[in-house]
């Protein structure tokens, strides 16, 4: 009898006892710390407070490349360099780009007052690359500068050396900027005109070979440079030329009374023989 009670009374108590034994594990798994090894590391020890994720130190996963659903072939990556030697594809910024570089030289080409320098320089950015053209107009204020100033040099080499234009362009070329854009632009204007009216006049005389050569330099294209030239060398020489033939001709007319000596003594210069025609009559 002692041993089934015995037994019954263990039965009973495993009975009553196993709901509270079952409902504390949780509370003793937390209790109880989880033993430590060397295959093991230690588990941190935690305020109830949930363990926030660590970023990962080791080099990323690396990902398959994409690849182009419609032919299988690999895309390049973001960023990727194009293979050596590959030329990259025409965007066409180059050729619109080089069309109004073209139109805005042939359109400066076009307005008046340039000189021949400007022209040549113009002329071989037109007839150059994308970058010639982009150079001319980088230095298009100095080159217009030097055009002004060769200009006026120009000038000045075919004006008679012992006149006032020659001094006048003497003083500008030794003075300042504005100096030689004055002469430019208010000087030079003025002794043109007369210049033209000059020749205008000469071009309606009766001298046909002298008549001709006023109406060439007239329409001559060069700003005024061969009518410079023509109204202060050649006009003169021509005169003088004439001169001296009227001094020949007086020297073989019949009766003249004068000697060789005499009249080419009288004659020597241009205002010799003027003064000696003037006292012929």
């Amino acid at each position: 009898m002692s041993i089934r009670r015995s037994v019954a009374a263990a039965v009973f108590v495993a009975a009553v006892s196993a709901p509270a034994i079952l409902g504390s594990t949780p509370a003793l798994a937390d209790a109880v710390p989880t033993p430590t090894g060397k295959s093991q590391p230690d588990a941190p020890v935690t305020d109830g407070t949930p363990a926030t994720d660590t970023p990962a130190t080791d080099a990323p996963a690396t990902e398959a490349p994409a690849t182009d659903a419609g032919t299988g072939v690999t895309a390049p990556e973001v960023g990727t360099p194009a293979p050596s030697g590959t030329a990259p594809a025409p965007s066409g910024s180059t050729s619109q780009e080089e069309d109004e570089l073209r139109a805005r030289l042939r359109q400066l080409i076009a307005e008046p007052g340039h000189g021949q320098y400007f022209h040549e320089e113009a002329g071989k950015a037109l007839n150059g690359t994308v970058e010639d053209m982009r150079h001319f107009f980088d230095v298009l204020p100095t080159i217009i500068i030097d055009d002004r100033d060769i200009f006026i040099t120009q000038v000045m080499s075919m004006s008679d050396h012992r006149g006032q234009l020659w001094r006048t362009i003497q003083n500008a070329l030794s003075g300042t900027r504005a100096d030689r854009d004055h002469f430019l632009d208010v000087t030079w204007p003025a002794v043109r005109l007369q210049y033209l009216k000059d020749a205008a006049r000469i071009a309606g005389g009766s001298d046909p070979q002298l008549a001709a050569r006023a109406r060439q330099v007239m329409e001559a294209n060069d700003g005024g440079k061969a009518l410079v030239g023509f109204i202060e060398v050649e006009v003169p020489k021509a005169a003088n030329d004439a001169n001296w033939r009227k001094v020949l001709q007086t020297l073989i007319r019949p009766g003249s009374s004068l000697t060789l000596d005499e009249a080419a003594g009288q004659a020597l210069g241009v205002d010799g023989a003027k003064a000696f025609l003037a006292g012929l009559d």
